[in-house]
């Protein structure tokens, strides 16, 4: 291609060649063309453009060494080329132009065949909205069937293609050819996202726009712009001078909701095109209307008010003006006629989850919702669709296209957690970005609203103030931060932001990540005057987002604003790696994965306790130990003779560098509790506990060596020489118990303790999933259910959890007695009694009355909960009226109808919580609750568990029941229950090609057997079904007709194969054979003989294309049935 084609549009002041006499050739064959010199290859022409670090003109020799064949320089340039290669027999011919920028505009277009003229360009300009409502119109475009590229900020992409973009609109180079490219791959519509560095620039100038948008015009780059006057200016070219010109003029798409937008309006001709958003009773209106002609739309909207008395709207309709309400929406034309036409939303509801309402163009009307929310997001709708109508497109690919837009990249986009956080990231890097969004955020608020923002350094530092202004005013929570801080001081970034921060609460309590700390404010929704009730400076951007999270509790809503998309930090050495939504995600997974720390969104005064509110990344950290802490809990008093060991009641203090006077310091200097030799750390206090195979006082030299100071051990152990601390007690689990117990005290929570024969860890499960909806709620982790466990978790409280859900576990009589006195539970549920642990406790009604011990240890006025259909139910009502602190009493169960005939004596209050109906769904059990809970009263509320197990009902009905008692709402309640997944090994569904798995080998009695074959037996509904049981364990002398029973209902289930494994499994197939089941359907054997036969008869059912096989897998923990379960997913 010719140097004098491509140089035609730039009236160049002269072309010559460095060596006419030479090489007398000025129009030599150009093959390529570079703005960068280090680019520039032989044959190819340089342009030397004057940056704003680096000025082309400089780099002309590393051009011309390149093998340049011609070089574009500004008319103000005396260009001294030094050729250095002496044998060169070409040489470069320099054209010396007005403008190098226009020139290189003009020049790229005509290398690349000027491709934006042969497709259908649309352009969006604003400070604010251009991404989305790029994102919105390329899914209308992609519906209406177009070949679509994209040009914006957050990359550009056609053909399922998507390539990095360094800035929001290209060089004029890349930019044509990106759109040569996309020429000549078949695209036809192109969506470029507009900047005003470009238009200034002049890398948009041969671009041919179709439609151009004008989404708003706020505060930014004026740093660049001198003022807003000149940042308007430039973006008003776009309209005036880039639009298509000829026969057919291109179309204007504006935003006359905004005062610029109004502007620009009112100076273009009559026939351009707007589009307006206004507010009218919390509702959103636009209108477009056809001016003049059928190639042209304007829009515009007013405000209808109502009459207070008669209800009736005010005429407002003018001859040039379409009136639309929140109600209802009239229009007169179509596009075609010189008669307005219209665009407008109505009733519109707009939530955190998103925006949905109607929309009106023309005579056509549709509903529509969308995952993106707030008042400035249907802007970007209403823009989108107005250029999409203006275009022709048909208003059903408009509304497809506006719904199948889930979401745009770093545009309040939302962070996924399991902990019931609203967390977004958004690219708001500007004052009104930022209000548009806090503003709509605070409005749907369920809880507080945390933002995390701070300002981009080397920029428009007037901009700081203003956007801590509006940080600090919508916030609960503020969090100043750094963005990309580039060369710039960060603390002095912060310090510009805090100028504005200071406007709106000068008396603010600052804070940093060490020592931030929470007043006790009003709730939100009471006072509309907002202002952030607490600052936090956090500088390092990571620690910012990680702290949001350690922060919020569920319901509340966290913002990062400022970043975005963007995966990169830029600070004064570089680029960093750095994802504001993986930070996030991180942290929540970290957080919400925490056994012992889960949040709440509502926090009451705790009188007993002094501690400051404090919400740190250490923020549930147990509370810590001094010697005087331990004493007390270990029951030495001031009574006790200090120097008369042999008085001391329960433990003797030694050490060799302290005086027993160290017992009266209240210094915490012990991090916790710890019973693990292998996890114990040197500021813990190492418990010494004694079991059949291991005794950990064996560990105590290592620990010793390992730096450990503090240690409480048996009262025979002979203390080892060094500086350790012994604390010497007659029995060190009782010891236990008795830290777990002052733990429990001091931290002044609440307590719900769960026992029963079986569902016992669902419920806590369940519960604690409730719970932590409204509750800080520490929970049980695991097993952690007996005289060790149960202390363990206690021990892990800190000072901001609210409720503890603890399980509670037992094999012999005089246990639950025990941990309940040791946890004190205000609420206590008995999920059930079964033939369970018969072997150390001889019968059914044995085991009621050991599950009924859990009363003995229940707080003052507090709430024990009973399954209603229990028959052992009057057993545990006797033991309940031995402890007057129990006032109220709570039955549930499966339609409960009668009220239990006994006399109950204090307080007399009884309650029901009962399932009244239920659905079966392919994954779960939706069900309905009514209940005569004082305050709760209520009738048919469907609740849903997702497990498809009939008794997990029971499960639910009494962790529903303990969060009424806990005053828990009803919302709240499903809200927890949504994300309740079943415990591992316990009524898990796995489905793998034909087959289905039921994993329900955690453990095992007689009654969660029987209720794992009705399960079986409903699953398997047009299946075959088999059952595969292991033994069931301490069942005592009543093992063999229990084990017979399980047969019986093995076969009553219309089971087609039996599989057995166990010392017992000859009484399930006695059972089975009783029960009408055929012997050659039973097999008995070992685990792996079990897999092998079960194997080969599923892929011989595969080949004979039979049914679908159902297969449950059960038995006690002992039995390790899981072996055979892994087996088959292999």
């Amino acid at each position: 291609m010719k140097l004098s084609y491509l140089i035609k549009e730039c009236t160049p002041v002269w072309t010559r060649s460095i060596d006419p006499a030479s090489d007398p050739d000025t129009d030599p064959e150009i093959t390529s063309i570079h703005a960068s010199a280090q680019d520039v290859i032989k044959g190819g022409l340089f342009i030397a453009i004057k940056g704003f670090q680096h000025d082309g003109h400089d780099y002309i020799d590393r051009a011309v060494a390149n093998g340049a064949s011609a070089i574009i320089t500004d008319t103000k340039r005396d260009i001294q080329l030094t050729i250095k290669d002496p044998l060169a027999t070409k040489y470069p011919v320099v054209a010396q132009v007005k403008d190098t920028r226009k020139a290189m505009s003009s020049i790229a277009s005509r290398f690349y065949g000027n491709p934006s003229g042969s497709m259908v360009l649309t352009g969006i300009t604003g400070t604010n909205g251009k991404t989305t409502t790029a994102w919105l119109l390329e899914n209308i475009f992609n519906e209406a069937g177009f070949e679509t590229g994209v040009i914006g900020t957050l990359n550009y992409r056609y053909k399922g293609q998507t390539f990095d973009n360094p800035v929001t609109t290209p060089e004029s180079i890349d930019l044509h050819r990106i759109l040569s490219d996309m020429k000549n791959q078949g695209v036809t519509h192109v969506i470029m996202e507009v900047s005003s560095h470009a238009i200034d620039l002049h890398r948009v100038r041969e671009c041919a726009f179709d439609v151009a948008i004008f989404t708003n015009l706020t505060r930014d780059h004026l740093d660049y712009h001198k003022n807003m006057g000149a940042y308007f200016a430039c973006k008003k070219r776009l309209f005036t001078k880039l639009l298509k010109r000829g026969g057919k003029n291109g179309k204007s798409v504006i935003n006359i909701e905004d005062d610029y937008g109004k502007e620009l309006s009112s100076l273009l001709p009559a026939d351009s095109t707007t589009v307006t958003c206004l507010k009218a009773d919390n509702h959103l209106c636009a209108t477009l209307n056809g001016l003049n002609t059928k190639n042209h739309l304007c829009t515009e909207a007013r405000q209808h008010k109502r009459d207070n008395f008669s209800g009736k709207k005010e005429p407002t309709a003018t001859p040039s003006m379409v009136s639309a309400t929140p109600s209802m929406v009239s229009a007169t034309s179509s596009m075609v006629s010189a008669t307005p036409s219209m665009v407008s939303a109505s009733d519109i509801e707009d939530d955190i989850k998103g925006l949905k309402g109607n929309i009106h163009i023309d005579r056509c009307s549709f509903s529509f919702s969308s995952n993106l929310a707030g008042d400035f997001n249907l802007e970007n709708i209403l823009c989108a669709a107005g250029a999409a109508h203006a275009l022709g497109v048909d208003t059903n690919f408009i509304k497809s296209g506006i719904e199948s837009c889930h979401g745009v990249p770093g545009r309040l986009e939302r962070v996924e957690n399991r902990g019931n956080r609203h967390i977004f990231v958004d690219y708001a890097h500007t004052p009104d970005a930022l209000e548009s969004i806090l503003k709509t955020l605070k409005m749907r608020a369920p809880a507080r609203l945390i933002t995390i923002c701070g300002c981009g350094g080397d920029r428009d530092r007037t901009k700081r103030p203003i956007m801590g202004e509006i940080a600090a005013r919508y916030s609960d929570i503020l969090i100043v931060t750094s963005d990309n801080p580039r060369t710039e001081d960060p603390d002095s970034i912060i310090a510009d932001i805090m100028d504005g921060v200071n406007k709106v609460t000068p008396s603010i309590k600052k804070s940093t990540a060490e020592t931030s700390t929470l007043s006790e404010n009003k709730s939100i929704g009471e006072d509309k005057t907002y202002s952030a009730k607490e600052l936090i400076i956090e500088p390092d951007r990571q620690k910012a987002l990680e702290m949001s999270v350690a922060l919020s509790k569920p319901g509340d809503i966290i913002i990062a604003a400022g970043k975005g998309h963007e995966t990169y930090q830029i600070i004064k050495s570089g680029k960093i790696d750095f994802d504001d939504r993986l930070i996030l995600r991180q942290a929540a997974t970290i957080f919400d994965a925490k056994p012992f720390c889960q949040s709440s969104s509502n926090r009451k005064e705790k009188s007993s306790s002094n501690r400051k509110e404090k919400y740190t990344d250490c923020d549930f950290s147990p509370i810590a130990w001094s010697f005087y802490d331990i004493s007390q809990a270990l029951d030495f008093t001031d009574q006790v003779n200090m120097e008369n060991e042999s008085e001391n009641k329960n433990f003797i203090f030694q050490s060799a560098s302290r005086t027993k006077d160290a017992l009266k310091n209240k210094i915490p200097c012990f991090k916790g509790v710890s019973t693990d030799s292998r996890i114990t750390e040197k500021d813990d206090i190492f418990l010494a506990l004694k079991g059949e195979n291991f005794d950990a006082h064996d560990f105590i030299p290592d620990l010793v060596k390992k730096g450990v100071k503090a240690f409480i051990v048996d009262k025979t152990f002979l203390r080892l020489k060094g500086d350790a601390i012994f604390f010497r007690v007659n029995n060190t689990l009782e010891a236990l118990g008795m830290l777990a117990r002052y733990q429990r005290i001091r931290s002044g929570v609440q307590v719900l303790a769960i026992t029963g024969s079986n569902g016992k860890t669902t419920t806590r499960k369940m519960a604690a999933s409730i719970f932590s909806q409204k509750f800080r709620t520490l929970s049980t982790s695991g097993n952690f259910n007996n005289e060790v466990g149960l202390p363990l978790t206690l021990l892990k409280l800190s000072g901001h959890h609210e409720w503890a859900v603890v399980e509670m576990g037992m094999n012999h009589p005089g246990e639950i007695s025990r941990l309940s006195k040791i946890a004190m539970p205000d609420i206590a549920i008995i999920t059930n009694t079964a033939d369970a642990h018969l072997e150390g406790m001889g019968n059914r009604d044995n085991v009621a009355m050991a599950k009924a011990e859990i009363s003995e240890g229940m707080k003052d006025k507090s709430t024990l909960i009973i399954n209603g259909n229990d028959p052992s139910k009057q057993i545990i009502l006797k033991k309940r009226a031995n402890n007057p602190r129990v006032s109220n009493t709570i039955f549930f169960g499966t339609q409960l109808k009668e009220v239990p005939d006994i006399e109950i004596k204090g307080e007399n209050n009884i309650f029901f919580v009962t399932e009244e109906k239920k659905e079966f769904t392919g994954n779960g059990i939706s069900f309905t609750i009514s209940t005569s809970l004082s305050g709760y009263r209520f009738k048919n509320e469907t609740l849903f568990i997702n497990s498809p197990a009939t008794f997990m009902l029971d499960n639910a009905l009494a962790a529903c029941s303990a969060a009424l008692a806990a005053g828990i709402s009803i919302s709240e309640i499903k809200d927890g229950l949504s994300i309740f997944q079943p415990v591992k090994g316990r009524m898990n569904i796995i489905k793998k090609g034909h087959l289905t798995l039921i994993d329900d080998t955690y453990n095992a009695n007689p009654a969660s057997v029987k209720g794992a074959i009705a399960t079986l037996q409903k699953l398997s509904s047009g299946k075959e079904a088999i059952a595969v049981l292991g033994d069931m364990l301490e069942l005592g002398e009543q093992s063999p007709a229990l084990h017979f029973s399980v047969g019986e209902a093995a076969a009553n289930a219309s089971i087609s194969r039996l599989y057995t494994s166990g010392e017992r499994s000859e009484d399930i197939i006695k059972g089975a054979l009783h029960a009408g089941l055929a012997r050659d359907v039973l097999f008995n054997g070992t685990k792996s003989e079990i897999t092998k036969s079960l194997t080969e008869y599923i892929e011989k059912s595969k080949k004979e294309n039979a049914k679908e096989i159902c297969i449950l897998i059960k038995g006690s923990r002992g039995m390790k049935m899981e072996e055979i379960l892994n087996t088959l997913l292999s």
